[in-house]
């Protein structure tokens, strides 16, 4: 018996790809498919982080207008001389 030469490369093996649905109708069967594994936050969550998100909004616009006013009147100042 003579022994398989491991030098030699191997053939490529081929890897199962899934057969896709083409068009509108596999685009929304798929859709479909996909939105039913998505797990929806409660109401309760929800309205939680849409108050965390207007309240960090209205902090951010908040520190944005402090710091243009800031940044305003001191180039008034350096520039102008006086307020």
């Amino acid at each position: 018996m003579s022994k398989k030469d491991d030098s030699q490369p191997r053939p490529a093996t081929t890897i199962a790809t899934p057969k896709f649905k083409r068009g509108l109708k596999g685009f929304l069967t798929d859709t479909s498919r996909e939105m039913k594994k998505v797990q929806w936050p409660t109401r309760r969550e929800t309205n939680r982080l849409t108050f965390v998100v207007l309240a960090l909004c209205v902090m951010i616009a908040t520190m944005l207008s402090v710091m243009g006013w800031f940044s305003d009147t001191i180039i008034a100042i350096l520039t102008k001389g006086r307020v």
